[in-house]
C-alpha cells in the first residue's frame, strides 16, 4: 500500500497540481487514521479474547474464585465480577471458623477458606 502511495505521489508531485496535492494529503491523513482506529480494534479483540479465556479458567466456590487449572486462589469476587481483574485475597484476621480475608484492591471482606482443595 504504501509503495503505491508512493508512486500517486510522485506522479502529483510532478503534476504541480495544487488541489490534487491538498487532496492526496487529506487521503494520507484519513489513511493513517485508519491505520490507527484499526490497530486499535486489533488490541480490543486481543483482549476480549485473552478475557475469555482466563473466564473459562476461573471457577467460584466457597465464596471466592479460584484458578481451577493452576489451583491459585482465592480471588475477590467483587474484582472479578467488576472489572475481570484476578486479585488475591490476603489474610486479613483469624476467626474461629476460618480466615477473615481482604482485597488489597478494592478492600472487601470475604470469609473463604485459603489453601482449599477445587472440586
Amino acid at each position: 500500500m504504501s509503495t503505491l502511495f508512493k508512486d500517486i505521489s510522485e506522479h502529483v508531485k510532478k503534476t504541480r497540481n495544487l488541489e490534487l496535492t491538498n487532496d492526496l494529503l487529506d487521503l494520507q491523513q484519513k489513511m493513517l487514521e485508519l491505520f490507527t482506529e484499526n490497530q486499535d480494534l486489533k488490541q480490543q479483540l486481543a483482549d476480549m479474547q485473552s478475557e475469555q479465556d482466563l473466564a473459562h479458567k476461573v471457577v467460584f466456590q466457597g465464596g471466592a474464585y479460584y484458578n481451577k487449572e493452576t489451583l491459585e486462589g482465592p480471588f475477590c469476587t467483587s474484582c472479578w465480577e467488576s472489572e475481570k481483574k484476578l486479585i488475591h485475597l490476603t489474610t486479613s484476621t483469624l476467626r474461629v471458623h476460618g480466615v477473615q480475608s481482604m482485597c488489597p484492591n478494592c478492600k472487601s471482606h470475604f470469609d473463604v477458606p485459603h489453601n482449599r482443595s477445587l472440586e
